[in-house]
Formats: C-alpha cells, sequence, structure tokens
C-alpha cells in the first residue's frame, strides 16, 4: 500500500504488535480486583503533593 492509506495501515500494524507484546501488562480487570490503581494520577498527586 502507498500513500495515506499506506502509512494508517503501517501505524496498525505498529499497534496491534504493540498489543500482543505487552498483552500479559493490559490485565486491568485482575488488576482492579486485587485492588490496585490503573494510571498514573494517584502516583503523580502524591509526587506533587507535600
Amino acid at each position: 500500500m502507498t500513500g495515506k492509506k499506506g502509512e494508517l495501515y503501517e501505524q496498525l500494524c505498529q499497534c496491534i504488535e504493540y498489543f500482543e507484546k505487552h498483552r500479559g501488562r493490559m490485565r486491568y480487570g485482575l488488576y482492579r480486583k486485587m485492588g490496585m490503581t490503573i494510571g498514573s494520577g494517584a502516583p503523580s498527586k502524591a509526587c506533587t503533593s507535600g
């Protein structure tokens, strides 16, 4: 593919590869059940408060 469609296809392939590679880290439902926070909001706030 060439042009804009080719660029979009490449970006899509990169996203798919990323999610396949990092799938084991993306178990958010399990992490929430364990009481873990998801995202960087809480740690970021803790670092700036004080």
